[in-house]
C-alpha cells in the first residue's frame, strides 16, 4: 500500500476556495496581466528579437496563464456548484477569446519569424518548441493580413469556441434516463439496482436508470430483456438532441475555418505536426478494418448462436426467433459468452475488486515501475497544508470524496517532490460522467530559477458504497482507472522545462499511447490476483452481509482465484477485435465530417453518416431495418470527443492500440513489473513530455520504428 508517512511537499496544493464570481474575477486579472506583458514584448524590434528577451518571457507569461486557465477545466468537470460549472464554461469561453485576441496581433507572428530567421543557436528543447509555435501560430490566423479573410476567420474561430463551450457543457450537464419496472430490468446487478433512484406517482414503483456510463454499461451487460436494452441505446442515442443544430453548424464552421487559411479541409489543417498523416490515417483505417474482420465475424456469428440459443431457453418458439445481431445486443451476448463459455461472471468478480484496494494497488504497481512515492494526504495534514494558507481543512478538495496524494521520487531518483495526485472518482450528481484525467496546474520551470510541481486529477463515476458493499470496481473500470492514472503519471515525471510541452502536452495521436500501453497490465492475471481482495474480507460486517446474502456458499477466499483470472484475460480474445471495430467507426465518422469542404459541409447529414459508418465497420444492425434508412438516431450529438479537442484527432485511440501492443509486448510482457525497463520508459518516453518529436521518443526507446505486428497477433491476425 502507497507510503502513509507524511512529509511537507515544497509548493502548497491549491485552496478550493473560489466562488463563481471570484474564478472570473481571477481570469479577468490574469488576462489583464498577460496582455500587459505583451504590450511590453510587441515593443521589441523585430531586428532585436532574440530567444532570449523575447521568447523566454512570452514562453513565462504562457506558463502563468496556463496556472489559472487549467482550473477552469477542473471546474467545469467536477465541481458540485452548477454556478461555479457554469462560471468556469464562461471563463472557458474568455480565455478562447483572449487566446484569439493573442494570435491577431500580427506583431507575435513577426516577432517568432524574425527570431527564427536569425537562426540562433539553440538546445533541443528550444529549437523543438520554437519550431512548433510558429507552426502553430500559422494555423491559428496569426501570417493572416489584416482585411476581410482575418475579419471574417476571427469571426468564425469565435464562434467555434462558443459552440465547443456549449455543447460540452449540455452533454456533461445530462441527466437523463428511463423509467423502468423490477421485471423490465430482470438481469440488472442487485446492489446496483438498489441504488437507482425509486419512482413517485406515476413512476411508483420503477427504477431510474441515467444515461450515465456506470448505468449504460450494466444495463447494456445485464439486462436480459431486448426492449429495455433497446430503449435504452435509443434514448442514450437521442439524448443530447439540442446539440443537433450546433453540431451541423460546427462543422460547417470548422471547413471554413480550415479553408480561410488555405486548407482543403479541417483534417488537412488539424493532422499538422503529427505522429501521422491525412493518408497515413486513411491507410491506418482501411488496413485495421481489414485485419479485424475476420476476429470479428467469428465473434458475430458466436454470439448470433448464442442468441439463438438463449431465446429458445427463454420460450421462444423457433419460428419467432430473430438472431440478428443489434447494436444493443452485442455487450449483453459477449457477457454470456463470457458466463457460458469461459464461467465468468463479471459481477462475481467485481465482488474481488473493492475500490480502495485497487486503488492502492494500482499505485503500488506505478511505484514498483517508475520508481516514484505516493503519500495520502490525510486530516491532520489537510488541515496544516490549509491553516498555512489562512483556509480551513474543507478548502483542501471540492467535494469530500475527493482522495489527494503527495507524490515522491523513490530515494534512489533523489526522493525530490513530484507534484500532487487527485482522485475524484465516485458517481454524483453534476459531475462529469466520462472517465479522464485533468492537468489542472502544470509543471514548469519558473523566471526565478524554481519549479512549479504539477496537480493531476483522475475523474470516474463509479456507484457509490452502500451499507451492505463497499464500492466494487469491474474489470472494465479497473482498466479504465490504471488508463487514466497513465495520463496523470504522465504529467507528474515529466521533466520538460515549459508547460506547453510537460506531460501529456504531446501532439494529440501520441498522448493516448503511454496509458493505453499500460491497460495489458490489467490483462495479466498475476498483477490483477495482486490488486484482488474479496470485500468480505475487509470488515466483519462484510462477512457478515456477504454470508446473509449467500447463505449456502462456502466462504470466498481472499484472493481471487487464478484460474478464474486466466480465463477472465483469455475472454480478450474474443472482443477486441469487434471493440476495436466500433473505435474504427468512430473514426471514420470523425474523419468523414472533417474532411469536406465548406459546401459538402453544408450538404451533410452528421446523424446519418454517423448511423451508416457504425453499421458499415460493425455489421451491428440499428433501427435502420425498420425506418428504411439511417436517419432515424442522433448519437453524433452526444460525441464528446467532438466538442472537446478530438475533432479530426480520434483515430489517435485507435493508433494507441497498434503502438501501445507494440510498446508492451515488445518491453515489458515478459517481465511487467521490471522496474529497470519501467524506469527507462519514464525517463525516455514519459519524461520528456512533448519536447520533442514523439516518433524520435518511440523510435529511441524501441531501437526502431513501432509497427503493428503486435497488434495483429493479438486479434488473431
Amino acid at each position: 500500500m502507497p507510503s502513509s508517512t507524511f512529509r511537507e511537499p515544497p509548493q502548497l496544493p491549491v485552496a478550493f476556495t473560489q466562488t463563481p464570481s471570484s474564478l472570473l474575477d481571477d481570469t479577468k486579472k490574469a488576462i489583464a496581466t498577460s496582455r500587459a506583458t505583451l504590450d511590453d514584448l510587441v515593443k521589441i524590434p523585430p531586428s532585436e528579437a532574440t530567444f532570449a528577451n523575447f521568447v523566454l518571457p512570452w514562453i513565462h507569461d504562457r506558463n502563468t496563464r496556463m496556472k489559472t486557465s487549467s482550473l477552469t477545466t477542473l471546474f467545469k468537470s467536477v465541481s458540485p456548484s452548477e454556478e461555479l460549472r457554469d462560471a468556469a464554461v464562461e471563463c472557458v469561453k474568455v480565455w478562447a477569446e483572449f487566446s484569439q485576441e493573442v494570435v491577431a496581433r500580427p506583431e507575435i507572428y513577426v516577432l517568432f519569424q524574425a527570431v527564427k530567421d536569425k537562426g540562433e543557436a539553440l538546445d533541443r528543447e528550444d529549437q523543438y518548441y520554437l519550431d512548433r509555435k510558429l507552426s502553430q501560430l500559422v494555423r491559428s490566423g496569426a501570417a493572416l493580413p489584416e482585411g476581410p479573410v482575418k475579419e471574417r476567420f476571427q469571426i468564425v474561430t469565435k464562434r467555434i469556441d462558443d459552440i465547443e463551450a456549449e455543447g460540452g457543457k449540455r452533454i456533461r450537464q445530462e441527466n437523463g434516463g428511463i423509467w423502468f419496472t423490477a421485471d423490465e430490468l430482470d438481469g440488472f446487478p442487485r446492489d446496483a439496482l438498489e441504488g437507482l433512484k425509486r419512482g413517485e406517482g406515476e413512476d411508483d414503483g420503477k427504477y431510474k436508470v441515467t444515461f450515465g456510463t456506470v448505468d449504460l454499461d450494466l444495463a447494456f451487460k445485464n439486462c436480459v430483456k431486448a426492449e429495455t436494452r433497446k430503449r435504452m441505446f435509443f434514448g442514450n442515442e437521442n439524448k443530447c438532441l439540442e446539440n443537433v443544430p450546433l453540431f451541423q453548424e460546427m462543422i460547417e464552421l470548422r471547413a471554413e475555418h480550415a479553408e480561410l487559411l488555405g486548407y482543403k479541409s479541417h483534417a488537412d489543417l488539424v493532422i499538422q505536426n503529427r505522429l501521422m498523416t491525412m493518408d497515413g490515417v486513411t491507410s491506418l483505417l482501411a488496413d485495421l478494418q481489414q485485419k479485424t474482420a475476420p476476429a470479428s465475424k467469428s465473434s458475430r456469428d458466436m454470439l448470433r448462436k448464442l442468441k439463438r440459443e438463449h431465446l429458445l431457453s427463454r420460450g421462444i418458439t423457433e419460428t419467432d426467433i430473430d438472431d440478428r445481431l443489434f447494436l444493443w445486443d452485442q455487450l449483453f451476448y459477449m457477457r454470456l459468452v463470457e458466463e457460458q463459455e469461459n464461467e465468468l461472471d463479471q459481477n462475481k468478480i467485481a465482488e474481488f475488486f473493492p475500490l480502495q484496494e485497487v486503488v492502492d494497488g494500482l499505485l503500488k504497481n506505478f511505484e514498483t515501475l517508475f520508481g516514484v512515492v505516493f503519500i495520502e494526504i490525510l486530516e491532520d495534514a489537510r488541515k496544516s497544508l490549509m491553516e498555512k494558507q489562512g483556509h480551513g481543512v474543507s478548502a483542501m478538495t471540492w467535494h469530500e470524496d475527493v482522495a489527494v496524494y503527495a507524490v515522491w521520487n523513490e530515494e534512489a531518483l533523489g526522493g525530490d517532490f513530484l507534484g500532487y495526485l487527485y482522485l475524484d472518482v465516485l458517481k454524483r450528481q453534476g459531475k462529469r460522467d466520462h472517465a479522464c484525467c485533468i492537468t489542472f496546474q502544470p509543471g514548469f520551470d519558473t523566471i526565478e530559477g524554481g519549479r512549479q510541481y504539477p496537480s493531476a486529477l483522475l475523474v470516474m463515476s463509479v456507484q457509490q458504497p452502500t451499507p451492505a458493499k463497499p464500492t466494487l470496481v469491474r474489470h472494465r473500470s479497473v482498466t479504465t482507472m490504471f488508463h487514466e492514472l497513465g495520463h496523470a503519471i504522465h504529467c507528474l515525471v515529466g521533466r520538460t522545462r515549459y508547460a506547453e510541452t510537460y506531460g501529456t502536452k504531446t501532439s494529440r495521436d501520441f498522448v493516448e499511447i503511454p496509458s493505453r500501453m499500460l491497460e495489458n497490465f490489467c490483462w495479466d492475471p498475476i498483477i490483477l490476483q495482486n490488486l484482488s481482495k474479496h470485500y468480505s474480507h475487509l470488515s466483519p460486517g462484510y462477512m457478515a452481509s456477504w454470508k446473509a446474502e449467500h447463505p449456502t456458499e462456502p466462504e470466498p477466499s481472499e484472493k481471487a482465484p487464478f484460474d478464474l483470472l486466466q480465463k477472465l484475460c483469455a475472454s480478450r480474445k474474443v472482443t477486441l477485435a469487434p471493440l476495436t471495430q466500433r473505435q474504427i467507426a468512430f473514426a471514420k465518422f470523425d474523419m468523414a465530417i472533417h474532411s469536406v469542404s465548406s459546401e459538402e459541409a453544408k450538404a451533410m447529414n452528421a446523424g446519418e453518416t454517423y448511423n451508416r459508418i457504425r453499421s458499415e465497420c460493425t455489421s451491428l444492425l440499428g433501427p435502420e431495418i425498420e425506418v428504411g434508412d439511417f436517419g432515424w438516431g442522433s448519437g453524433h450529438s452526444r460525441f464528446s470527443h467532438m466538442f472537446g479537442g478530438y475533432d479530426a484527432g480520434y483515430y489517435t485511440y485507435v493508433i494507441a492500440s497498434v503502438y501501445s501492443s507494440d510498446l508492451y509486448r515488445s518491453r515489458f510482457a515478459k517481465d511487467p513489473m521490471n522496474g529497470e525497463e519501467g524506469r527507462r520508459y519514464r525517463k525516455l518516453v514519459l519524461g520528456r513530455g512533448g519536447s520533442r518529436a514523439e516518433m524520435e521518443l518511440l523510435e529511441e526507446y524501441l531501437g526502431r520504428k513501432p509497427n503493428g505486428d503486435a497488434f495483429a497477433k493479438a486479434i488473431g491476425g
